[in-house]
């Protein structure tokens, strides 16, 4: 038998945590085992993810609340698992109820509790396909960060936030009908010259005024596993003086804006020998 699956435009939510450690991420070279925390409006695809040091009450908390104020509102409902940081067992039925905490935290933001049967993770299931989203696309952006390796704890947590906010787009790689793709713009044109202080790049403005975020794309010719370096950049400019370069290397560069999940503007590659 089947049932159709129906999510009204703001009605609900679903929360899970996840285990990171597939990701292989370090942090000052040594291992960083960590959860992710990620809520999911089930309409939308919309999802906030942050890193998490245990499946605790404190870190649903602050994953949720974090959330919701990422979000700018509330839906009707959150859906989860029954997770021990918000449940706990009836001696007499052997049922779950409410934590006390968790209780106060949802009736603080007007919030109302759904929860699956106890080991029917499916039906907890928008959030459980998330995971496999939310880990590809922080691998993919570890990829083109070009290591896994972060100076500080703070700045993974950073990264994961940045990565992950928006909307997540759906298996197809389409976006969702409610949040339209930006219209097409001129991709910028990029040249690259050498200077004393290093490798000076040049490119036309992006004009796309729903681009939230821009960045300078530079790895090194003919080095496999091929690997991007990001190189932020403010959305308004229009040069970069990469200071980082070495001798006896080529280096190949583009530039990208974007926004969430919405990529687009990437320049044409510009190739530099430094000597």
């Amino acid at each position: 038998m089947y049932f159709p699956q129906d999510h009204p435009p703001g009605r609900e939510a679903q929360f899970d945590f996840t285990h990171g450690n597939s990701l292989g991420v370090t942090v000052a070279g040594e291992p960083y085992p960590r959860l992710l925390f990620q809520l999911i409006l089930s309409h939308s695809g919309w999802r906030y993810a942050e890193v998490a040091a245990g499946e605790t009450f404190l870190a649903l908390k602050q994953g949720l609340q974090n959330a919701l104020w990422a979000l700018g509102g509330v839906p009707e409902v959150v859906r989860s698992d029954n997770t021990s940081a918000a449940t706990h067992e009836m001696k007499r039925s052997r049922g779950r109820a409410l934590n006390a905490n968790y209780a106060a935290l949802l009736d603080h933001y007007g919030l109302r509790s759904t929860r699956i049967n106890p080991g029917e993770s499916h039906e907890n299931g928008v959030a459980e396909h998330a995971h496999y989203r939310l880990k590809d696309a922080l691998d993919q952006a570890l990829i083109l960060r070009g290591s896994r390796d972060f100076h500080t704890a703070d700045e993974y947590a950073a990264s994961c936030r940045t990565t992950t906010l928006g909307t997540a787009p759906p298996d197809d790689g389409s976006e969702p009908p409610s949040t339209p793709p930006p219209p097409k713009m001129p991709p910028p044109e990029l040249s690259a010259h050498q200077t004393d202080g290093g490798v000076q790049l040049m490119w036309t403005t992006h004009t796309n005024p729903n681009y939230t975020v821009q960045r300078v794309l530079r790895r090194v010719a003919g080095e496999r596993p091929l690997s991007w370096t990001i190189l932020p950049v403010a959305l308004s400019a229009t040069s970069y003086l990469d200071r980082t370069t070495m001798g006896g290397t080529t280096y190949i560069y583009r530039v990208q804006a974007l926004k969430a999940y919405n990529k687009g503007g990437m320049s044409n590659l510009a190739e530099i020998a430094i000597p």
